[in-house]
């Protein structure tokens, strides 16, 4: 997509969750098409597994993946009740963030259009992470593998899914230029919950980057 989008010179790239592990990768496999990222709500892996093993809380918020694994009672969940579950869940990541019914009817759009796929992100034989699990080595690889793009990481002080505490030590995951930065008042949809300054501060990161 990068050489479609811009053959010539290295992009800008943001991703924010299971995008900003994406991301990670990506800047770690191919650091010259990438100018400058940002990276939202998860910690380098490598800091977000050292740190989440240790800690009883982060486990206690990651119990949904678990429960993902149960595959035909999440399935059967998960939509019961108007999505009554991913209600809760937004509310447990984001509690001061209210979502609005008309962006909750896109979200209910996208799930019903691709239930059960959104979960099998979560589950070792399908998604990423079975992607992941089938080509280990390599992913082992390159999650060692020292980013050299320049990165900015933004984590919302409330975040209800992952705990700020889980970027701790992520720095030495970076080899170029790093930043990291906690918004006060905001969770794990930060982005949503505080558009303009998230993206202020990304753009005035990049700008310190042209291309």
């Amino acid at each position: 997509l990068c050489r479609v989008l811009s053959p010539t010179r290295p992009v800008y790239l943001v991703g924010h969750d299971f995008g900003a592990v994406v991301s990670y990768v990506l800047m770690a496999r191919a650091p010259e098409r990438f100018r400058a990222g940002a990276t939202l709500a998860v910690p380098h892996i490598r800091a977000f597994v050292r740190n989440g093993l240790l800690s009883p809380a982060q486990l206690r918020r990651s119990w949904y993946m678990g429960f993902f694994q149960l595959v035909p009672l999440a399935n059967a969940v998960v939509p019961r009740g108007d999505y009554a579950f991913i209600r809760r869940l937004w509310r447990a990541w984001s509690p001061g963030y209210w979502l609005q019914e008309h962006h909750f009817a896109e979200l209910r759009a996208c799930f019903e259009a691709s239930m059960p796929q959104p979960l099998a992100w979560y589950r070792p034989q399908s998604g990423v992470t079975g992607a992941a699990l089938r080509d280990l080595p390599a992913v082992l690889g390159l999650l060692a593998t020292p980013i050299l793009v320049p990165t900015l990481y933004l984590h919302g002080e409330d975040d209800g899914c992952i705990g700020a505490e889980m970027m701790s030590g992520q720095r030495r995951c970076f080899a170029g230029d790093f930043e990291e930065e906690v918004l006060s008042s905001a969770g794990h949809f930060l982005q949503l919950e505080q558009p303009a300054r998230v993206s202020a501060r990304i753009l005035s990161f990049f700008s310190r980057y042209p291309s």
